[in-house]
């Protein structure tokens, strides 16, 4: 590693919460807001993210998350595929404040919990406690 590496390398970070401990999250919203601040929340050696359900299919594939969290809109499907598609994986959906949303559709597809947007960070650190304890 050089001296420019050692120099301006950003430390490790450690998740915000010991359930979080060697977990990982993939976080997949069209929103670079919302994917950043739940990485912010969570920790961001925990999360990996992704903004369509391709990429979700594609990392999950790859990385094995222990928990996903996904938006209920997304440019080429919607979070509901999604979740019915990850299962077992345990799912928390988001909805935005304005989307029509089936909770029927959500259960029927899996879905551990569902989050409007825009949230608190111990609300979302809650369902994320919730989610994995069971």
């Amino acid at each position: 590693m050089g001296l420019f590496s050692k120099l301006f390398a950003k430390p490790a970070q450690s998740p915000v919460d010991p359930v979080l401990e060697g977990k990982r999250v993939l976080v997949v919203d069209p929103s670079i807001t919302i994917t950043k601040v739940i990485e912010l929340t969570l920790g961001e050696g925990v999360v990996s993210t992704a903004a369509t359900m391709q990429e979700a299919t594609a990392v999950a594939a790859n990385e094995h998350p222990d928990l996903v969290i996904a938006s209920v809109v997304l440019p080429d499907g919607d979070g509901y595929q999604l979740c019915a598609m990850l299962r077992p994986c345990p799912v928390i959906l988001l909805r935005g404040a304005f989307e029509t949303f089936d909770e029927g559709k959500a259960k029927l597809a899996g879905a551990r919990a569902v989050m409007s947007k825009p949230f608190q960070p111990a609300e979302l650190l809650d369902a994320v406690r919730e989610a994995l304890s069971r």
